[in-house]
């Protein structure tokens, strides 16, 4: 076997691009869950944020009743 002959397998297999496809879908899969992540990550923070806000803010906040009207104050 020559060298030439030997090459030809490799030259056959780089030039294949049957796994391309599947190669594209893994990256984008993979993007689409990194994305994803990162939106679930920045609104767990933010709802939690906003939670302990209402909390706070409820906590505080003195009900009282004058005739017919009811007031909240800090």
């Amino acid at each position: 076997m020559s060298i030439s002959e030997s090459k030809k397998p490799a030259t056959k297999l780089l030039s294949d691009e049957s796994g391309a496809v599947t190669i594209d879908w893994v990256v984008l899969t993979g993007a689409v869950v990194a994305i994803a992540v990162g939106v679930i990550g920045f609104m767990e923070t933010t709802l939690e944020d906003t939670g302990s806000t209402l909390t706070t803010l409820t906590d505080n906040a003195r009900a009282s009743t004058t005739g017919t009207n009811i007031t909240l104050t800090d």
